[in-house]
């Protein structure tokens, strides 16, 4: 076993992976998708030959100490998949045995690598002790969802506002506004994703998450004991969840399972939940699913080589389908009627993606921008998108679509998340996103008065979304 001792100051949440054994080097794979940053040749200060990969929102993962010729293809601006072969681990640089060692940097910090440990593909696992690393758990590899919200909102009707935020004690936290915002609510429960929200109807709102268990866990008002209850719904998931329902008392959640298939469960009166379908398909994001009428199903993904991919349901599951575009985020989607669609993402240079179902597919189109996050995307009615993203910047930003695209606004706000949105009627809007010190920012739209301010609704939001 490689013994390199321990690592301290900025690199203290690095870890040294064995690979083999000297003269023997394997292969070293992409953590999560992105865009190579760095890919340097040379003694880099000790780093030997090394890449970066940059994944968004200030997330770059660090590959050292590798041989001198990288894999096929990649250079600097190059996106990588989840995966993806970048080279072979050797002994390049400041190191005195064959082993990769690989960190993780948050704005140019370290940052602890537990989000996304579990990751297959590096050989024996391990600190550099010899010793299970205790910032290296049997989590599922989830980077890519750092570039996902730490919130998820809903409306049961007009006036009414559902939010579910995960809480920095990794907990889910509910707080909802009628006329007024009241107090932050929810009984405790471990939670490892964050929150999908929905309401099937007036008077009812389901919150999902993915949990410590790797399970679908489930709370909902109101129930029998009046009062928040968690429900396991078993499983076995590795991502945050996406909910939807198509009418009242049906429900329908997604998401990647540990295989990085596509996982979906359903609820329905008839015969309560049902068992869990196996979808199949080769995801390296959460899912995002959207339904535009009672029987029909449409769910978008991020597929393991980059692209988005689309699976629909009506009576049947059809086939895996999408014209092809690479793209550097999960996707969101929304359906302003029957039989329309629209999917959003952040393409490899951090713009806006957008691509129309209506009958066939359309063609892509760049709507431009600096994105760090992926997109939120709603809809108020027929005709009607709006769209919010977190800016290279760290404010949020939003734009429209009625008859054509409107440019890029919003009233200056710091965030440090994805957003999230909804709308409870035709012409309003409310966005939510993490503030810079970790609380939950929230803004509202209505065309009674155009951009309200920004308002702190508190709380104590999870830096890891």
């Amino acid at each position: 076993m490689y013994n390199c001792g321990d690592h301290t100051g900025s690199n203290q949440y690095a870890i040294d992976f064995q690979f083999g054994v000297d003269g023997s080097p394997l292969a070293v794979s992409a953590t999560a998708g992105g865009t190579v940053s760095i890919a340097s040749l040379g003694y880099n200060n000790g780093a030997g030959n090394y890449i970066a990969v940059d994944h968004g929102s200030g997330y770059v993962s660090r590959y050292l100490h590798l041989q001198d010729t990288f894999a096929p293809g990649i250079a600097v601006g190059v996106y990588v998949s989840q995966g993806q072969t970048l080279g072979n681990a050797d002994n390049s640089g400041f190191s005195t045995g064959t082993h990769l060692h690989f960190d993780v940097k948050s704005n140019g910090s370290a940052y602890m690598p537990e989000p996304m440990s579990g990751v297959t593909g590096f050989g024996q696992y391990g600190a550099c002790t010899g010793v299970d690393s205790p910032y290296w758990t049997s989590q599922p590899p989830v980077l890519g969802d750092l570039l996902e919200a730490c919130s998820s909102a809903d409306s049961w009707s007009s006036g009414r506002l559902d939010t579910f935020a995960w809480w920095t004690d990794n907990t889910l936290k509910h707080k909802a506004f009628s006329g007024t915002w009241q107090p932050w609510d929810m009984p405790a429960h471990g939670i490892a994703s964050a929150p999908s929200a929905v309401s099937w109807g007036p008077g009812r709102i389901d919150a999902f998450v993915r949990g410590p268990d790797n399970h679908l866990w489930q709370a909902f008002w109101p129930n029998p004991q009046n009062q928040w209850q968690w429900y396991d719904l078993g499983g076995d998931i590795s991502s945050a969840p996406s909910a939807v329902s198509w009418g009242l008392n049906r429900l329908d959640i997604f998401a990647r399972g540990s295989d990085n298939t596509l996982r979906h469960i359903a609820f329905d009166p008839a015969f309560g939940w049902g068992p869990w379908d196996y979808l199949g398909g080769s995801l390296s994001s959460a899912p995002s699913a959207v339904s535009w009428a009672p029987g029909r199903l449409d769910t978008f993904v991020q597929w393991s080589d980059g692209t988005m991919k689309h699976i629909s349901f009506s009576g049947a599951w059809g086939p895996w389908d999408m014209p092809a575009q690479t793209i550097a985020s999960a996707p969101s989607a929304a359906s302003w009627a029957s039989g329309r669609l629209d999917a959003f993402a952040r393409g490899p240079d951090g713009s806006l993606r957008h691509i129309a179902f209506s009958g066939t597919w359309g063609l892509w189109e760049n709507l431009g921008g600096t994105m760090l996050s992926s997109p939120s995307a709603v809809s108020w009615g027929s005709g009607r998108l709006d769209i919010f993203v977190r800016w290279s910047d760290n404010t949020m930003k939003h734009k429209a679509f009625a008859s054509s695209w409107q440019p890029w606004d919003m009233p200056e706000g710091t965030i440090t998340s994805a957003p999230s949105a909804v709308s409870w009627s035709s012409g309003r809007l409310d966005a939510f996103a993490r503030g810079s010190d970790n609380t939950l920012r929230h803004i509202a739209f209505d065309t009674s008065f155009g951009w309200g301010p920004w308002e702190n609704l508190a709380g104590t939001l999870s830096p890891a979304c």
